[in-house]
């Protein structure tokens, strides 16, 4: 795992926070619990847009989550800059960026933590089964996956599905980036 997250370039990762409004919070041993959430989160949902830096993804309590990611922002991230730094695709890769922004910088920016852990494990739980899922087929999966009650989660899933359907059709109309 150390040797894998090493190759990764964390000038490119701190770029990909600072384009897509993430900078603001904070990934260290000192940080709150919930912008580390956040920042995970977010870097999973980035996968849906067709930007992913690399690292592997797994099921954990609270939905996906990369050792990897967490290695290279806890330990790498402080030295990292990203002047000079470019994407390849770049216009594609701030293009997908932005709509990452547009689409769910609402859920990051006007709720609690809790809101980026549904939509997260929701876009987890479709891609490991296959499946797309409607907003009464998704919450009572989720209320499995999380281990809570499907009462609490209605509300957060009426609110984060439209988002869900966003990243679906932009997938449908992007695919992945070249």
């Amino acid at each position: 795992m150390i040797e894998r997250a090493l190759n990764i370039n964390c000038s490119i990762i701190k770029k990909i926070m600072d384009r897509a409004g993430l900078s603001r919070y904070s990934y260290s041993p000192t940080s709150s619990e919930e912008d580390r959430i956040r920042i995970q989160k977010s870097f999973y949902i980035l996968t849906h847009f067709g930007i992913n830096v690399g690292v592997r993804w797994e099921w954990r309590i609270i939905g996906p989550f990369s050792s990897e990611l967490f290695y290279i922002l806890i330990t790498q991230m402080p030295q990292a800059t990203i002047e000079d730094v470019q994407f390849k695709h770049e216009r594609d890769i701030l293009k997908r960026l932005t709509t990452f922004k547009s689409s769910i910088g609402d859920i990051l920016d006007r709720y609690n933590v809790k809101y980026t852990i549904i939509l997260a494990a929701s876009l987890y739980i479709e891609n490991s089964d296959h499946k797309t899922y409607s907003k009464e087929e998704l919450v009572p999966r989720l209320a499995r996956a999380l281990s809570c009650k499907q009462d609490e989660l209605d509300t957060i899933v009426d609110v984060i599905y439209p988002m869900i359907k966003t990243i679906r059709n932009f997938k449908k109309r992007e695919g992945d980036p070249k």
